[in-house]
């Protein structure tokens, strides 16, 4: 029961970004002439949830372009990154999921690494502005990184 409700609130998360970003509530500067065309002959943007070693449930918006400026860091990051012989996937991280991640001690800044996130190396590059909607707990990540 406790997973079913989970479920079912992942899913009305996942619906209301959609909403978001397709009704054009949500306006990128990379993005304005061109518009947010989700799953565009099949590829392309794909939302997608995982579960952590503790059991919580963690969403993910792929997409190959940041989504919005970042009220911290800098959508310049976003792309892979080598650091000293390590490679860094860029991850832009919600609001709300960014607090979280503090509090657990994951990261504190942008430009902070986590090793072994979901079984990749990540790089913070940036803290999404709040927006009170799913998009607060997304993990933005590039295409195909966490499959």
């Amino acid at each position: 029961m406790k997973n079913t409700a989970l479920i079912i609130a992942a899913l009305l998360m996942i619906i209301g970004t959609i909403a978001y970003i397709a009704t054009g509530a949500y306006k990128a500067p990379e993005m304005e002439s061109q518009g947010l065309t989700l799953f565009p002959d099949g590829e392309g943007e794909r939302l997608f949830i995982m579960t952590s070693p503790e059991g919580h449930i963690k969403f993910f918006y792929e997409s190959a372009v940041p989504i919005g400026e970042p009220r911290e860091g800098s959508a310049d990051g976003y792309r892979t990154q080598d650091i000293d012989g390590v490679t860094y996937q860029p991850v832009l991280i919600g609001s709300a999921e960014a607090a979280m991640m503090r509090e657990e001690k994951l990261f504190s800044q942008p430009g902070d690494t986590i090793s072994g996130f979901f079984g990749q190396d990540v790089i913070v590059v940036g803290v999404l502005e709040e927006t009170g909607t799913s998009l607060d707990m997304m993990h933005v990540v590039l295409p195909g990184v966490f499959r």
